[in-house]
Protein backbone atom coordinates (compact mmCIF):
# COMPACT_ATOMS: atom_id res chain seq x y z
CA UNK A 1 0.00 0.00 0.00
CA UNK A 2 3.04 2.40 0.09
CA UNK A 3 2.70 2.65 -3.69
CA UNK A 4 -0.67 3.67 -3.46
CA UNK A 5 -1.79 7.45 -4.81
CA UNK A 6 -3.91 9.83 -2.28
CA UNK A 7 -7.06 10.66 -3.90
CA UNK A 8 -9.91 10.45 -2.38
CA UNK A 9 -10.46 6.90 -2.69
CA UNK A 10 -7.19 6.23 -0.64
CA UNK A 11 -7.56 9.40 1.85
CA UNK A 12 -10.13 8.95 4.75
CA UNK A 13 -11.25 11.03 7.43
CA UNK A 14 -9.48 9.59 10.92
CA UNK A 15 -5.94 8.31 9.13
CA UNK A 16 -2.90 9.30 11.15
CA UNK A 17 -0.54 11.75 9.17
CA UNK A 18 3.03 12.60 9.99
CA UNK A 19 5.67 13.96 8.25
CA UNK A 20 8.73 12.80 6.69
CA UNK A 21 10.98 13.04 10.09
CA UNK A 22 8.31 10.97 11.21
CA UNK A 23 6.43 13.00 13.62
CA UNK A 24 2.70 12.65 14.73
CA UNK A 25 0.56 15.69 12.96
CA UNK A 26 -2.64 14.85 13.54
CA UNK A 27 -5.28 13.71 12.13
CA UNK A 28 -7.38 14.39 8.83
CA UNK A 29 -10.53 16.07 9.35
CA UNK A 30 -12.38 16.03 6.35
CA UNK A 31 -11.44 15.06 2.71
CA UNK A 32 -12.12 17.45 0.14
CA UNK A 33 -11.99 17.65 -3.69
CA UNK A 34 -8.59 18.01 -4.18
CA UNK A 35 -6.81 17.36 -0.75
CA UNK A 36 -7.80 16.81 2.74
CA UNK A 37 -8.45 19.36 6.08
CA UNK A 38 -5.44 18.90 8.86
CA UNK A 39 -6.24 21.27 12.19
CA UNK A 40 -8.53 23.40 9.70
CA UNK A 41 -5.67 24.30 6.88
CA UNK A 42 -6.33 22.45 3.53
CA UNK A 43 -3.27 20.54 2.13
CA UNK A 44 -3.22 19.19 -1.32
CA UNK A 45 -2.90 15.13 -1.94
CA UNK A 46 0.44 15.68 -4.15
CA UNK A 47 2.09 16.60 -0.23
CA UNK A 48 1.51 12.83 0.49
CA UNK A 49 4.75 10.58 0.23
CA UNK A 50 3.14 7.12 1.08
CA UNK A 51 0.20 5.75 2.65
CA UNK A 52 0.76 2.88 4.62
CA UNK A 53 -2.68 1.19 6.51
CA UNK A 54 -4.01 4.04 8.29
CA UNK A 55 -0.67 6.47 8.11
CA UNK A 56 -0.37 8.80 5.92
CA UNK A 57 3.58 10.26 5.58
CA UNK A 58 3.57 13.94 3.84
CA UNK A 59 6.49 15.26 2.49
CA UNK A 60 8.51 17.91 5.11
CA UNK A 61 8.34 18.42 8.84
CA UNK A 62 5.86 17.33 10.98
CA UNK A 63 6.18 20.68 12.69
CA UNK A 64 5.37 22.70 9.47
CA UNK A 65 2.00 21.43 9.46
CA UNK A 66 1.72 21.74 13.26
CA UNK A 67 3.78 23.51 16.06
CA UNK A 68 3.12 20.71 18.39
CA UNK A 69 4.07 17.81 15.99
CA UNK A 70 5.89 15.21 18.29
CA UNK A 71 7.62 12.31 17.69
CA UNK A 72 7.17 8.84 19.72
CA UNK A 73 10.34 9.95 21.48
CA UNK A 74 8.90 13.06 22.79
Amino acid sequence: MADQVANRMTVLPGMEVYGDDEAFVGLIEQVVEDGFLLHDHKHAFDTVMRIERSRIYVRGKGTSYHPQARTEES
